[in-house]
C-alpha cells in the first residue's frame, strides 16, 4: 500500500509552514491537510506548496477526531494513513520507508511511532492500557510521581516504579529504552493505520473531542486487531494548543460516558475483558 500523511490542522498555519517543507521529499505518496475550520491562514500556508500537499477544509469545527475521519473520503484507494499533529516535528528519515517496514503483514489496529515532548524526553501518555480502574489510578502514578522525577531524581522515579508496578502495567517505562511492544491504545499524532480497517471501522467518534482513541481502541480490541508501538517513527511536539475549552472536565466527562457505554463491569475489570 502506499503511505500517506493526514495532518490535523486547526489555526497552527505558522506550525504548518516549518512542518510541510520537511514531509516533502519524505517518501509519502500524498500529504493532506485535515483542516478544521481554521480561522487563520491555513489555506494560504498549504497553498503556496502547491499540488504537494492537499487541503481538505473542513466547514465546521468538529473537534480532532472528528477532522481525521475526513481522510476517509478524501482518499479514493487503500493507502496506510500516517496521521500527525500540525504542531509536530517529524526526526525521522525516509519515513514512508520505514512505516512499510514496521507495519505487519497481516491487518492490524495500529502502529504508534515515539512521540517526544518539546524537551526530547519521552512523553509518558504515548500510549497506554485499557480505560479501567487500574489503569486510572495507574495514570496519576504516571503523571504526578513518575514523570517529574525521571530527569530531576531517576532514583526516586525507579524506587516509585518498583513500589508502584503493578498500576504502571501498559503505561510507558519512562526509566527505560522505548521498544517495540504490543499496546492498547496509542497517542493520535503519530498514529499509523490502514485506510481501510480505519473505514470500515467508521473512524473516530465524532461525539468524543478528547478520548477518541480510548473508543476506537476497544472497537478494536473487540474485533480481535492488535496495535503496536515501535520507536522507530519518531515525532517531537511542539506542544501547542488552540483550544479554549477545559480539557481536563471534558475528558473526565468523556470517560464516564465510555464507562456507561461498554459497561462499568469492564471499567473494574479492565485487565481481563473490554
Amino acid at each position: 500500500m502506499p503511505v500517506v500523511a493526514a495532518i490535523a490542522n486547526f489555526n497552527m498555519a505558522h506550525e504548518l509552514q516549518n512542518l510541510l517543507p520537511s514531509l516533502i521529499g519524505q517518501g509519502y505518496h500524498e500529504i493532506f491537510v485535515l483542516d478544521d475550520a481554521s480561522t487563520d491562514n491555513s489555506r494560504q500556508v498549504v497553498k503556496k506548496f502547491g499540488h504537494k500537499v492537499h487541503f481538505i477544509a473542513g466547514e465546521t469545527n468538529k473537534g480532532a477526531g472528528a477532522n481525521r475521519n475526513r481522510i476517509i473520503t478524501a482518499l479514493n484507494y487503500p493507502a496506510i494513513i500516517h496521521f500527525l499533529d500540525a504542531d509536530v516535528v517529524l526526526e525521522s528519515t525516509a519515513t514512508a520507508a520505514r512505516i512499510r517496514r514496521v507495519v505487519p503483514n497481516e491487518p492490524f489496529g495500529f502502529i504508534v511511532g515515539l512521540t517526544k515532548t518539546s524537551t526530547g524526553a519521552w512523553n509518558a501518555w504515548n500510549y497506554g492500557p485499557r480505560v479501567g480502574l487500574r489503569s486510572d489510578i495507574g495514570s496519576c502514578v504516571q503523571a504526578w510521581l513518575i514523570a517529574p522525577n525521571v530527569v530531576k531524581n531517576p532514583r526516586l522515579a525507579a524506587l516509585l516504579s518498583r513500589l508502584f508496578g503493578s498500576l504502571l502495567v501498559g503505561w510507558p517505562d519512562l526509566l527505560r529504552a522505548p521498544q517495540r511492544k504490543e499496546v492498547y491504545w496509542g497517542i493520535e499524532q503519530n498514529l499509523i493505520i490502514r485506510s481501510d480497517i480505519f473505514a470500515e471501522l467508521g473512524g473516530f467518534d465524532e461525539t468524543l473531542r478528547e478520548t477518541e482513541i480510548l473508543e476506537l481502541a476497544i472497537r478494536m480490541y473487540r474485533r480481535g486487531l492488535k496495535s503496536y508501538f515501535d520507536p522507530r517513527i519518531v515525532i517531537r511536539h511542539t506542544e501547542g494548543d488552540v483550544r479554549k475549552y477545559d480539557r481536563g472536565k471534558l475528558k473526565t466527562k468523556e470517560l464516564r460516558r465510555i464507562n456507561r457505554q461498554y459497561g462499568l463491569v469492564n471499567w473494574f475489570f479492565s485487565a481481563d475483558r473490554h
